[in-house]
Order: C-alpha cells, then sequence, then structure tokens
C-alpha cells in the first residue's frame, strides 16, 4: 500500500477513532500507566491546578493525549497492522458499550 495515496474507508476511519480513544484512555486513567504519569508527574501542580511539566500537562488532558496517539495510529493503518488496531478498537467499542448499558439502565431505573 502506498502511504501518499491511501485513503481510508469508513471502516477504517471508525476503528481508527476507537483505537485512539482506547489508547488514550489507558494513557489518561488506567493503572497500567501510572508509572508513566509519575514519570511526567502530572500530579505536581502550580497554583491553577496545572501540572507543572509539558508532559504532566499533555497526559492529565484525554483530548491532548489523543492527538499525540493519532499519527501512531494512522502509521499503524498504513503499515498495514490492522490486528492490532482491531485489537485496541474491539476493547475500546466493548467499554463504550459496557457504559452506555450502565447509563441507560441507569435511566430507565
Amino acid at each position: 500500500m502506498n502511504p501518499l495515496t491511501y485513503m481510508p474507508t469508513v471502516g477504517d476511519l471508525l476503528i481508527a477513532a476507537l483505537a485512539v480513544w482506547r489508547l488514550s484512555a489507558m494513557l489518561v486513567y488506567e493503572g497500567m500507566f501510572e508509572w508513566l504519569r509519575q514519570k511526567a508527574q502530572v500530579d505536581f501542580v502550580d497554583d491553577n491546578d496545572v501540572p507543572i511539566t509539558r508532559m504532566g500537562r499533555v497526559l492529565s488532558c484525554f483530548w491532548c493525549t489523543s492527538l499525540y496517539v493519532s499519527p501512531f495510529v494512522i502509521i499503524l493503518m498504513v503499515l498495514n497492522m490492522r490486528w492490532l488496531l482491531l485489537y485496541l478498537a474491539a476493547s475500546g467499542g466493548s467499554i463504550l458499550l459496557h457504559h452506555w448499558s450502565r447509563v441507560r439502565n441507569y435511566v430507565e431505573g
């Protein structure tokens, strides 16, 4: 596949979006990457409650982290490593469905 002429399908975009969401959530929220957040000094904040290091600011912001994760996911897509992206997308999709069903059950009573 020529990376300069690659045109993603709607399915590719959905897989990529779910993979970006999953990787970003892992980096920002999950315990398995606590060591990375500690190294980035996410918990060391200034008077405005903002992390003092650049990496700390990135890893404390889901939206910011997704911007840095996206190019990695695009590279994997262009290199035809969809199996890894499918793994992340399936996990992300199942988590989102789980959250949706919990919210739905809460609203319905």
